[in-house]
């Protein structure tokens, strides 16, 4: 399944900097402050990072390439704010499922939603 990734795309959207500040982190914690802080769960959660992914991503590239004027332009913007956001909810859910089997691994239980 991983091999038909594009790594090298994702590594570069790993790598996009705003101020030294990894983008895609910015997003997941908007994310997870939405999730953690105001309830925000399940696909109104993924429907978010997409949103968020959209207007960080978005306004990077139109602070990078500075502003368009044909649908070419446009509708790259849109699809790279959208995969920001595709990604960063990919990251966040990995790395949720990653602690969750660590965490039941090193304790010997698992989390069953209750308490």
């Amino acid at each position: 399944m991983f091999e038909s990734f594009d790594w090298t795309a994702i590594a570069a959207s790993l790598s996009v900097l705003v101020n030294g500040i990894p983008l895609v982190l910015v997003v997941i914690g908007l994310v997870y402050a939405a999730g953690e802080k105001f309830g925000v769960s399940g696909k109104w959660q993924f429907l978010l990072s997409l949103g968020i992914g959209l207007i960080f991503g978005g306004g990077y590239q139109l602070a990078s390439v500075g502003p368009v004027v044909d649908f070419a332009g446009w509708f790259g913007i849109v699809v790279y704010g959208l995969s920001m956001g595709l990604l960063a909810s990919m990251l966040y859910d990995s790395a949720k499922d990653l602690l969750s089997k660590i965490v039941e691994k090193l304790l010997g239980f698992s989390d069953q939603g209750v308490g």
